[in-house]
């Protein structure tokens, strides 16, 4: 599954090398500033954010930004709905995936 984390701090860290561990392919890390992140948006740029996940064809978004970002980054990212273009069965595994990929973390 190819995947973006918006947040790219000390969990977006661990978190990526899971999913790396996985098969996963990591295609885009969001941060407005982590100096290894690949993509620098800011804090609140909704627009920039959708284009940096549009452009990395992500199939899934794992999102671990700073508490006072995360509800502007859901509202932005919800209308993607990037496991809705998925068939059913091919979103079932990617939503376990994702799962799995957190829980490992819990």
């Amino acid at each position: 599954m190819k995947i973006a984390f918006v947040g790219y701090g000390k969990m977006g860290h661990m978190m990526e090398e899971i999913a790396r561990a996985r098969g996963n392919e990591v295609v885009a890390t969001i941060d407005p500033f982590a100096p290894d992140a690949s993509h620098k948006v800011a804090s609140g740029d909704k627009a920039g954010l959708v284009n940096a996940i549009k452009e990395s064809g992500a199939e899934g978004i794992i999102e671990f930004s700073h508490p006072t970002a995360v509800m502007g980054n859901i509202e932005a990212l919800l209308p993607l709905k990037l496991l809705e273009q998925q068939d059913g069965t091919t979103k079932k595994n990617m939503f376990h995936s994702l799962q799995k990929i957190v829980a490992e973390l819990l």
